[in-house]
């Protein structure tokens, strides 16, 4: 109930009420021992904090849910959705290693779980912090991986991540044409005057 409330609420940009249904939505499933609901609470929680710039937050209500869930010895899949928000942290804070080390956890859960939205956003959050760290070669490989997966089902929000990764990639190789090309793949025109596809709202 209240985990549903939580995502009515974020969907109508409502953060503090939805912030406070996940909270009440965590309580109750701690109190009914129900882990996947707690985890997918925490994790909705974790998530909507970083999606607002929340980093600390972010990274202290995943830490907290995945440490008290590893001494438990279970790790149920939603758990990839923890150590993703890790990564990410991680990523915003050029912190390569640590980031590398979570994205690579999030990712065999995904893996394990059968979640390819999720194994494809691992691969292109690997195929970024590879590129900071300068392995073109490693951040070549990991997205080239994710587009292999792509379903056509895909959601737009995670295409578009892909696809950006994809552009910067090819850029960082020298290899604008290519770049070129997997935009044009996605609608964009670069006839006489530059246009881009509509895109979902809050994406553009």
């Amino acid at each position: 109930m209240y985990w549903g409330l939580a995502s009515f609420y974020e969907l109508m940009g409502d953060y503090p009420h939805a912030a406070e249904a996940y909270q009440a939505s965590i309580r109750h499933g701690r109190a009914a021992e129900n882990l996947v609901a707690e985890m997918m609470s925490t994790a909705g929680l974790a998530v909507m904090a970083f999606e607002h710039g929340q980093l600390q937050l972010a990274s202290e209500i995943a830490a907290e849910t995945s440490a008290r869930v590893e001494r438990s010895g279970a790790l149920p899949p939603i758990c990839a959705v923890l150590y993703g928000v890790f990564g990410e942290v991680g990523y915003q804070r050029f912190e390569i290693e640590p980031a590398q080390r979570h994205a690579l956890h999030a990712l065999q859960l995904s893996t394990l779980g059968g979640y390819n939205t999720g194994v494809i956003s691992c691969r292109v959050l690997l195929s970024r912090l590879s590129q900071i760290a300068g392995d073109l070669e490693v951040a070549a490989r990991e997205i080239q991986k994710a587009v292999e997966l792509l379903p056509v089902d895909m959601p737009d929000y995670a295409r578009q991540e892909m696809v950006s990764q994809q552009v910067r990639v090819y850029l960082g190789r020298k290899r604008p044409a290519t770049a070129r090309m997997v935009l044009q793949g996605q609608g964009f025109s670069f006839l006489d005057q530059f246009s881009f596809p509509d895109l979902p709202p809050g994406q553009n």
